[in-house]
């Protein structure tokens, strides 16, 4: 039944994004333990959802990997790998007429996407026991506490950029965001990238590392929406520890990593903090030039 869980999750939180996603996409991958999407093409109106006055012109998303070991669920984690996030972006302007029908099917769709995903875990915990009692909910409660617990997730390459010719005409600009890499994983007491198991102490250690954010303003920019080699090109701008791009930056490209620990103790416990963390940033080096600044100035105008 967790085929059919994973199933609804995606195409809920994806499809809202992606065009032309539906259960098919999943299906074949799902039986066998990994979904491998490629060329992900991303709606113009991703972004809706945000409020943000942008839609986006160009899209894209290289690849989105799931990889879960069904067979092993209590043993090895659940990975999510995406790379080649590739996004343009553009002033809106102006906004579609309320549809009030479209508002309410959205919204049914939403409510019997639920009620699928309660009956699902339904079937489920009375598949572990047939008499469906207490020892067989917990079960399952600990099984999927035991999956989130362990979930890894690794992105690699993401540039989120704003391409601005109509604010400003004499002087267009782009502003982005770059990501070499981001990872989050579950460790051991040492910081050491492990399985969580069960431990009598409630802890819980988390580590995320990122590498190379950084952000740019670049005046006179050259729009990339629409070049046959959008991809490339977008790839090409991103930072990374042995290459920095011709980017007038606003913050150059630093690394850092968190390490969280969560307590997971149901007791309250005034000796040990709910959560805690440690947070270790790389210099930071800020910057803005006039030219940046007027064109800031100018954008918020509008």
């Amino acid at each position: 039944m967790f085929e059919g869980i994973v199933s609804d999750l995606l195409l809920k939180y994806l499809g809202q994004y992606i065009k032309n996603l539906n259960r098919e996409s999943f299906k074949i991958g799902i039986w066998g333990g990994d979904v491998v999407l490629h060329n992900l093409e991303l709606s113009s109106d991703a972004l809706s959802a945000t409020g943000l006055p942008f839609a986006v012109k160009s899209g894209s998303i290289g690849k989105l990997v799931l990889k879960v070991p069904w067979k092993s669920l209590k043993s090895k984690p659940v990975v999510v790998q995406i790379e080649d996030v590739f996004v343009v972006c553009q002033p809106q302007f102006s906004y579609p007429q309320y549809n009030a029908e479209k508002e309410r099917q959205t919204a049914l769709r939403d409510k019997r996407s639920r009620l699928e995903n309660a009956e699902l875990v339904r079937q489920m915990q009375n598949d572990n026991d047939a008499g469906g009692d207490e020892k067989s909910a917990s079960f399952a409660q600990r099984l999927v506490t035991k999956i989130v617990d362990n979930v890894q997730i690794n992105i690699a390459n993401i540039h989120v950029r704003l391409e601005d010719t109509v604010t400003n005409k004499e002087f267009p600009f782009a502003a982005g965001v770059c990501l070499e890499a981001l990872s989050i994983s579950s460790t051991d007491v040492n910081w050491r990238q492990a399985f969580v198991e069960q431990r009598t102490d409630h802890l819980i250690y988390k580590l995320a590392q990122l590498a190379s954010l950084s952000v740019y303003f670049d005046p006179m920019a050259e729009p990339l929406a629409d070049r046959a080699d959008f991809a490339a090109r977008m790839a090409d701008l991103i930072a990374s520890r042995n290459r920095e791009p011709s980017h007038h930056f606003l913050l150059h490209p630093i690394s850092a990593s968190l390490k969280v620990v969560v307590n997971t103790s149901e007791v309250p416990e005034l000796a040990v903090p709910k959560a805690s963390a440690t947070l270790r940033v790389d210099d930071v080096a800020l910057r803005l030039e006039p030219i940046q600044y007027q064109n800031l100035i100018k954008f918020a105008d509008t």
